[in-house]
């Protein structure tokens, strides 16, 4: 109920499933860049590798997460983030007002203690909120 309250308040509505919208993967999370870092990454099968010039974020296959977090640890590298996530197979261009309708959304739903975890399609990246 809780849940529903937050879609009400925020202007969504609950009409279904969106699973199919997001595809399952494995994320592994770096407070660094390092060019050793990505080979490595390489080398163990990683799927996708984004830097933003002070963290490496590796992707997996999500049956592969834990194997290649293993391959990390074994070469002593020690991530920030192991977890498996969702990835939405398509963004949505969002304009302002949208895109600060959706961020207070998502912040309701982080306040909620049964929820776990937010995944959304909206492309937040020149959101200035």
């Amino acid at each position: 109920s809780e849940v529903r309250h937050v879609f009400t308040k925020h202007g969504g509505n609950m009409s279904g499933s969106t699973a199919w919208q997001f595809e399952s993967k494995g994320m592994i999370a770096f407070d660094e860049v390092s060019e050793e870092i990505e080979e490595l990454a390489i080398e163990l099968g990683a799927e996708d590798i984004e830097s933003d010039g002070e963290s490496t974020t590796i992707y997996t296959a999500h049956s592969d997460l834990y194997t290649v977090a293993d391959g990390f640890e074994a070469k002593g590298f020690t991530p920030a983030i192991t977890q498996l996530t969702k990835l939405p197979q398509t963004e949505t261009a969002l304009d302002e007002k949208d895109a600060d309708k959706i961020v207070r959304m998502v912040d309701a739903f982080d306040d909620l203690d049964d929820v776990q975890n937010v995944y959304t399609t909206a492309n937040l990246d020149n959101y200035t909120g």
